[in-house]
C-alpha cells in the first residue's frame, strides 16, 4: 500500500543482450498525490485490486501507475512498473526501483552478476521512501518487512516448536 506524500523511485533501464549491466538511463523521485483501486482492466473491464497511483515528479511532471486504465496480459500484473510515457521523444515506461534492484541485483536472488549503473557508469542505488534491509541487502515497500527475514523468523520459530513438541 502506498500513502500519500510517499516518494518512490522510478527509472528507465537499458539492458543489452548478454550484458550483466543494466544502465539507468533516467531517475526520477516522484511524490504520490493521489491513489484508487478498482480501475478497469484494460480488455475485460473488471475492476483491477491493484493500486493506482498518481504523482509529481521531482522534474514538476505528472506521473500516473494505471490511472484510468490497468494493463493486462497473462502472467504479468504490471504492479511494479507505471504507465508508459513520452518525455522528449523517447518513450520508456517508468519501473519501481526497488523491485528492479530486487530483481536483478539483491543478493537473495543468486546467481546474479548483474550491477546497476548510472548513465556514466557509477553505482546506483534506490531513492525514495522504503525499507532497507541490510542483511539481505533488499529494498521494501514502507511498512513492509523483509520478505527474506519473515522467512527466516518463520523457520526458527517452526524449529523452536518442534523442539517443544518432542
Amino acid at each position: 500500500m502506498y500513502e500519500i506524500g510517499q516518494r518512490v523511485c522510478l527509472w528507465d533501464v537499458q539492458i543489452f543482450l548478454g550484458s550483466t549491466e543494466a544502465r539507468i538511463i533516467r531517475e526520477v523521485v516522484v511524490t504520490v498525490t493521489e491513489t484508487k483501486t478498482g480501475v478497469p482492466g484494460e480488455f475485460s473491464k473488471y475492476p483491477s485490486p491493484f493500486e493506482s497511483l498518481r504523482g509529481i515528479g521531482e522534474d514538476g511532471k505528472i506521473y500516473e501507475k494505471h490511472w484510468e486504465l490497468w494493463p493486462e496480459i497473462y502472467g504479468c500484473n504490471f504492479s511494479t512498473v507505471w504507465s508508459t510515457r513520452s518525455d522528449d521523444g523517447h518513450m520508456w515506461t517508468p519501473v519501481e526501483a526497488l523491485h528492479l534492484y530486487n530483481e536483478l541485483v539483491s543478493h537473495e536472488n543468486e546467481p546474479n552478476d548483474f550491477t546497476l549503473v548510472d548513465s556514466i557508469g557509477n553505482a546506483i542505488r534506490p531513492k525514495g521512501d522504503f525499507y532497507y534491509c541490510e542483511e539481505h541487502d533488499s529494498y521494501w515497500s514502507r511498512r513492509i518487512e523483509c520478505f527474506w527475514c519473515n522467512i527466516d523468523n518463520l523457520s526458527k520459530r517452526k524449529r523452536a516448536l518442534a523442539r517443544v513438541l518432542k
